[in-house]
């Protein structure tokens, strides 16, 4: 019964930092009006004759949210094909901001409430694409709170 305590307080001091580190990285994603994505590494896949292919994808993205209104639950992006509208969505995981494209695809993007080591918010974006045929992608990054003017 000892070992359980000493066990069960070892984790106890072991996970609150953790959860304080999660909940300060929290409010500073929350006070966000604008993040500066950069998104480096993704895979994509493509379905030929019914065949599914992964490729890893290197190319560099970058997408400027700004004007993030939580209260409204959205924010306008501008990125590689242009500028667009999102919709918000708040919850523990983060903010997620979806994009519907002019040709109906949808894109979506999270920024999760962790730091990278450089002190970056670590974040996703996968984009359910139909170009003539399913084209979804998945790429991986980090957004920078850029200052309010």
């Amino acid at each position: 019964m000892q070992k359980l305590s000493f066990l069960m307080i070892v984790l106890l001091f072991c996970l609150f930092p953790s959860a304080f580190a999660q909940e300060d990285a929290m409010k500073e994603l929350l006070s966000s009006k604008t993040l500066k994505c950069i998104f480096t590494e993704g895979r994509t896949a493509k379905w030929k004759g019914g065949n599914l292919k992964i490729e890893t994808d290197r190319s560099t993205t970058t997408i400027l949210f700004d004007n993030i209104d939580l209260q409204k639950k959205t924010a306008r992006s501008i990125g590689n094909a242009g500028a667009s509208d999102e919709a918000i969505i708040v919850t523990t995981s983060g903010i997620t901001f979806v994009e519907q494209t002019a040709f109906g695809n949808l894109v979506f993007t999270t920024v999760f409430p962790y730091f990278n080591k450089e002190g970056y918010f670590i974040a996703v974006t996968s984009r359910h694409m139909d170009m003539v045929g399913p084209l979804p992608s998945q790429y991986h990054g980090t957004c920078k709170k850029m200052p309010s003017s």
